[in-house]
């Protein structure tokens, strides 16, 4: 069988952290990636829109015993693409080519009123980080994004230019864990 690989997105770290209705389902997931059925992911991404402890991040390292002390510690963290800003130094790649091309597709299939990004209209950080995530899952093809924000993610409009682009399934934790379910028996 060939274990799915998993990313999640920012808002299922902090559902863990904030105690949320889907924390339960969450550390499940990983559950799943301690038994080798799945292979759950991070992106590096993630410690750009967070605090640690009511303080920004000051280093990846703080981040990392962040997300260790909510259970996710020893999963691999996808590194972004470098964003002036937001990306933390030692944890991006460079654009350009088809990564770039990638970062703007992904982009303009979330937020087309937003990308590609120029100087008269720049866009937010949570829809830059949004993207970067995506960004992430696709360009480390993974199987299925999970994310509380269905608002974004599976807009009737930008859900087919995710999976075309290679997103796979987008799914809520809930709708993860019904999934795999069924998949592993």
């Amino acid at each position: 069988m060939v274990i799915p690989k998993l990313t999640l997105d920012t808002n299922c770290i902090i559902a863990v952290e904030q105690h949320e209705a889907s924390e339960q389902i969450i550390l499940n997931l990983r559950r799943l990636h301690d038994e080798g059925c799945v292979h759950l992911r991070l992106v590096a991404a993630s410690a750009s829109e967070r605090q640690v402890r009511g303080q920004p991040v000051r280093t990846f390292n703080d981040w990392v015993t962040y997300v260790t002390d909510l259970g996710f510690g020893g999963l691999e963290i996808l590194r972004p693409i470098a964003i002036y800003g937001i990306a933390i130094y030692g944890q991006a790649v460079f654009g350009g080519g088809a990564a770039s091309e990638l970062y703007d597709a992904v982009g303009n299939a979330l937020f087309p009123d937003w990308f590609p990004a120029r100087v008269e209209r720049v866009p937010s950080t949570n829809k830059i980080c949004d993207v970067l995530m995506m960004w992430s899952h696709i360009r480390y093809q993974g199987d299925c994004f999970i994310s509380l924000n269905t608002r974004d993610f599976r807009r009737q409009t930008a859900l087919p230019k995710l999976v075309k682009l290679g997103a796979g399934s987008v799914l809520t934790p809930l709708e993860a864990a019904d999934a795999l379910a069924v998949l592993l028996g």
